[in-house]
């Protein structure tokens, strides 16, 4: 491999397009819609997918995705070297800092 080249980015991490988290967003908002709820919190843990299929954040440890009917979500991380949460809001999926996959934020 040559210096400079390589996955770096979005090949490093694939993830669905910004459509797809479009149409996910639709859908889950549309049945929260129909159930009278203004906001889901779902819970994910290592390996998991529930978080995943809203946010694109592969968890590594105990997370939280507050998913409101209107306006961006947020996930909470829980870092296990770490006594607080940290939590992200975010527009789109790709959103959330790289830096998280890898514990440095």
């Amino acid at each position: 491999m040559n210096a400079g080249t390589g996955l770096t980015g979005n090949e490093l991490y694939p993830r669905f397009s910004d459509a797809e988290y479009d149409r996910r967003y639709h859908a889950v908002r549309e049945a929260m819609l129909q159930n009278n709820l203004d906001a889901i919190l779902v819970s994910g843990t290592r390996g998991s997918s529930e978080v995943h299929y809203l946010s694109n954040y592969l968890a590594q440890s105990p997370c939280w995705l507050l998913f409101p009917r209107e306006g961006a979500p947020t996930v909470f991380i829980h870092f296990f070297n770490s006594s607080t949460k940290i939590g992200f809001p975010f527009e789109c999926a790709h959103d959330i800092p790289p830096s998280v996959y890898n514990g440095s934020s």
